[in-house]
C-alpha cells in the first residue's frame, strides 16, 4: 500500500496517460440518528469472486452496485447484484452503459428515480471532467453523458467521488487536486452541488460553509447521505504511503440549510476501509474493507 487506494488509482492513471511520472418498509431515518453503528458482518455476492469496492445500495435496497478493484485502473468496471437478503446478493454482471473498455469506471450512485451517476476517466483529457450520468432502467444505464456544472475545468483538479441524495436534488462530490511532481494528491475535500428547476446541477454557493466542520487538511471523500440529508458519513485519510490511516466519520445537521456539525468517528470500522452507503431507513450501512488480500463488502447495523 503506497498511498490511499482511491487516490492512488487516479494518480496512477495520470502518470500513464499524461506521461508525468435492508429491503424493509420505509422508516423515518431520524429515529435512528442517535444510535451507533456496530456488529460488522461480511456480505456475500453469489457468483462473484473478485474484489468488491465502492458499494452503493439502491434507495429501495434491492440492488447493490459496486466496482471491482480500481488497480489496474484500465480494468475497473461497475457491476451490480440483486438482493437475496441483507447479507446476500446475487451477481448480475457488469453494468452495461456505465463502463467503457480500457478505462476506469466506478463509484456508482443513484437517486430513487433511477438517475445514475458515476466516476469515469474516459474523458479526463477533455477539460478534466470525470463525472457522468445516465438513466438506470433495471438492467443497464441509458443515455450516458458527461455531467455538467461540477468540474472546475482546471488542470489536475478531478472530482473522483460522487453521491446523489435520494430525491436527486443534492450532489455530494470531491474536489481533488493532483500534483504529479509533488508526491501526488495534495488536496481532497467534500463539496456540494444542487439541482435547479431545469434539472441542472451547479455548485452550492455556501458549500464551503456547510462542509466546514467536515473538511480538514487530511483527505475527506466517499460521502454517504441519509434519506433526509441530515446525516452524512464519509472517509478520512491521514498520512501518506505506509503511514496512511483510514477512518470513517459521521456528522449531523439540524436542517438542509445548516452546516454539518463536528464529526464523530465510527469506531466499528477499522483497517483499510472506505465508502459507506446507507440501507433503507438508515438502519444499516455497507462499506468496503480490505480483508486479507481482497476487498470485501461489509455491513454494520444500528
Amino acid at each position: 500500500m503506497t498511498r490511499p487506494n482511491k487516490l492512488h488509482l487516479i494518480g496512477t492513471v495520470f502518470l500513464l496517460a499524461f506521461g508525468l511520472v435492508g429491503l424493509a418498509g420505509p422508516v423515518a431515518a431520524q429515529s435512528y440518528h442517535d444510535n451507533p453503528f456496530a456488529n460488522p458482518e461480511r456480505v456475500r455476492i453469489i457468483g462473484y469472486s473478485d474484489h468488491a469496492m465502492e458499494p452503493f445500495l439502491s434507495r429501495d435496497g434491492s440492488i447493490l452496485f459496486f466496482n471491482n478493484r480500481n488497480e489496474p485502473a484500465e480494468q475497473t468496471d461497475i457491476h451490480f447484484a440483486t438482493r437475496v437478503d441483507d447479507l446476500t446478493f446475487e451477481y448480475q454482471g457488469r453494468l452495461r452503459g456505465a463502463f467503457v473498455e480500457g478505462t476506469l469506471d466506478g463509484v456508482p450512485t443513484m437517486d430513487r428515480d433511477g438517475n445514475f451517476y458515476f466516476v469515469s476517466l474516459r474523458a479526463l483529457g477533455e477539460g478534466w471532467v470525470s463525472l457522468f450520468h445516465g438513466r438506470f432502467d433495471g438492467t443497464e444505464v441509458r443515455g450516458t453523458s458527461v455531467l455538467p456544472g461540477i468540474s472546475r475545468h482546471q488542470t489536475f483538479w478531478v472530482n473522483f467521488d460522487v453521491e446523489v441524495s435520494a430525491n436527486g436534488n443534492s450532489l455530494f462530490f470531491v474536489d481533488g487536486l493532483f500534483r504529479p511532481i509533488l508526491r501526488g494528491w495534495r488536496h481532497a475535500n467534500l463539496s456540494l452541488a444542487v439541482r435547479d428547476g431545469d434539472g441542472n446541477f451547479s455548485r452550492h454557493p455556501r458549500a464551503d460553509e456547510i462542509m466546514a466542520a467536515v473538511n480538514t487538511d487530511d483527505w475527506e471523500y466517499a460521502a454517504a447521505i441519509s434519506e433526509d440529508e441530515l446525516e452524512l458519513i464519509f472517509t478520512r485519510v491521514r498520512g501518506w504511503g505506509p503511514f496512511a490511516r483510514f477512518s470513517t466519520w459521521r456528522t449531523m445537521r439540524a436542517d438542509l440549510e445548516s452546516p454539518f456539525g463536528e464529526p464523530a468517528r465510527i469506531e466499528a470500522i477499522t483497517g483499510i476501509a472506505e465508502a459507506a452507503t446507507f440501507a433503507p431507513g438508515g438502519r444499516a450501512i455497507y462499506f468496503h474493507k480490505k480483508d486479507g488480500d481482497r476487498f470485501e463488502i461489509y455491513r454494520l447495523t444500528r
